[in-house]
């Protein structure tokens, strides 16, 4: 979705009425049309599987069980063309909100879903001592908060690091601190250990270098040469990675 689409209901709510104010966008958003397309399936879906037929039928037996006022308003409605037709549009409106509206769970990361995608993320210790809260890449936080990383992937071998504003490096998985150690593979798996970070400058940026077979550090270190730390969210090496960068409070 791009910065000028226009809302997901406003799309929807242009759609039911048939108004067009957002055909030129559409046409220009193959985004945005195929949410088209996709309301129009389930209209056709919708009104093959609940026929503008049964939806009256269906009321006219309500009507039978119904007080003497409601049936006489339904004559009303009945009996004129247009407010037949509102009504049925009405109830597939309601459905489609629904249909459209109904909360989602957050879409997976699509980079994790391809082959060799990753991905790093982090928790960060409540300061109040309660649960843990998910952090995010180019958050604020004080010298001494704990860290616990997860991560996804595929491939086998990890070597987990941390370069700082200066350019001083250390290695946070493997202990050893020489070359990538085995991992299992998964989804928001836990690192073995977490971490207290104590960085002696503004800002680190973590890198998760995740391989089929182990890496040495030395060939990160080499790739390290001449990039700008803050802003490479990658290294120019062959393998998959993700990296994160905090901020010093």
């Amino acid at each position: 979705m791009k910065d000028d689409c226009p809302r997901p209901l406003d799309l929807v709510n242009a759609f039911l009425e048939g108004n067009g104010k957002w055909d030129g966008h559409v046409r220009a958003c193959p985004s945005c049309a195929g949410q088209i397309r996709e309301l129009e399936a389930d209209r056709k879906a919708f009104l093959i599987k609940h026929p503008f037929s049964s939806f009256w039928e269906g009321l006219e037996k309500r009507r039978e069980k119904r007080p003497s006022a409601f049936g006489r308003f339904w004559d009303q409605i009945r009996s004129s063309g247009a407010l037949r037709a509102a009504a049925a549009m009405a109830s597939v409106a309601a459905i489609m909100f629904l249909v459209y509206h109904r909360p989602t769970p957050p879409a997976p990361n699509p980079e994790i879903l391809s082959k060799g995608g990753v991905d790093l993320g982090f928790y960060v210790a409540s300061a109040t001592g309660g649960e843990a809260e998910r952090g995010k890449s180019g958050m604020a936080v004080p010298a001494g908060t704990a860290l616990q990383f997860v991560y996804s992937a595929g491939d086998p071998y990890l070597i987990l690091i941390g370069v700082e504003a200066d350019r001083s490096l250390s290695v946070y998985y493997p202990s050893s601190g020489t070359e990538s150690a085995s991992v299992a593979s998964g989804s928001q798996k836990k690192l073995p250990q977490g971490l207290r970070w104590q960085p002696k400058t503004g800002y680190e940026r973590f890198y998760g270098v995740f391989s089929k077979t182990p890496v040495k550090l030395e060939e990160i270190q080499k790739a390290l040469e001449g990039i700008a730390i803050e802003k490479s969210a990658k290294l120019p090496l062959p393998y998959a990675q993700a990296s994160v960068i905090l901020y010093r409070k």
